[in-house]
């Protein structure tokens, strides 16, 4: 652009060649309508042709703030398959797979492979540069080959052809995505697991001990007779203190016999109404320390008989 002119990005194109003669973009025809107090004024313009290198005999393609990530899914290993799932981000076109890393399994080969395509998540336009945020996705599922007459222990991931590239290694471990190593030792992980289950069987036994401990003791308490309370004289006896004592006693449930019960509340209605009444019947006279005594000696009897 011209100075003092500003450039816009309208929109990213992605262009495949059909055939390996194409040496070139053609120029094409932009009608672009612009608004006035006038009207609408159309402008035509004429991209320019652009010319194709062949990139091909290129040992490395160079992508611009290109990250790798991948992740290992080791879930189907016990049906001899594992998935590889590979996410790269740049600030440019990501080019395929196998010319962002050396795809070399060793003891294991691809059986499939799918990949999303290009997506660009977003036009970045500053004042010195302009350029799509990309990502693409790629799922690989590995498998042994059937000769092999051992599964391999290790597993490395693949590297990419640039080693100024960052890569970052993830595992799936149960349902949490882990960080890993370069190389993931299958033994050690089938080990560990082994491990764990150990620790549980050990204790299992532990943790049942203490349960049995928990209930016989729940047990202990709930066959324990509660402990009935033990009475004695007020150390101030008075129509009061008398008439307290055999309501507790009443109140606790430590008297059984019906006729007893019968008789307990005639004491209590009788210092009620002799003592406690708008008109007290002051001809009956009780004696205070002979009502106690009986009812102390009956409800302690009771405590000690099952």
């Amino acid at each position: 652009p011209k100075e003092d002119w500003s450039e816009t990005p309208l929109a990213y194109i992605l262009l495949e060649k059909h055939a390996p003669s194409v040496d070139k973009i053609s120029s094409f025809s932009l009608d672009i309508p612009f608004f006035d107090f006038n009207g609408t004024v159309t402008i035509p313009f004429n991209s320019n042709e652009i010319p194709l290198t062949d990139n091909t005999k290129e040992k490395s393609i160079t992508v611009k703030n290109l990250k790798v990530f991948q992740t290992l899914n080791t879930k189907t290993r016990d049906k001899n398959t594992i998935e590889l799932q590979i996410r790269a981000t740049a600030n440019d076109v990501i080019p395929p797979l196998q010319d962002i890393l050396n795809l070399n399994f060793n003891n294991f080969k691809i059986v499939s492979q799918s990949d999303e395509g290009l997506q660009v998540n977003k036009l970045v336009n500053t004042e010195t540069e302009s350029y799509p945020e990309t990502e693409r996705n790629w799922t690989l599922t590995l498998s042994l080959p059937d000769f092999t007459p051992n599964k391999p222990s290790k597993f490395h991931f693949p590297t990419p052809k640039d080693a100024s590239v960052p890569v970052q290694y993830h595992q799936y471990k149960d349902a949490d995505l882990v960080a890993a190593e370069p190389t993931i030792d299958f033994n050690a992980e089938s080990m560990e697991s082994k491990q764990s289950w150990i620790w549980w069987l050990l204790l299992i036994p532990i943790l049942g001990f203490i349960a049995w401990l928990i209930l016989r003791k729940k047990k202990a308490r709930a066959e324990m007779p509660a402990e009935a309370p033990t009475y004695r004289i007020p150390e101030s006896l008075n129509p009061f203190t008398c008439a307290a004592l055999l309501l507790t006693i009443q109140q606790d449930g430590v008297i059984k016999d019906k006729q007893q019960l019968s008789e307990l509340d005639d004491d209590i209605h009788t210092i009620q109404d002799t003592q406690f009444s708008p008109t007290p019947n002051k001809s009956n006279n009780i004696n205070f320390k002979k009502m106690a005594d009986k009812w102390i000696k009956r409800a302690n009897l009771n405590k000690n008989t099952k």
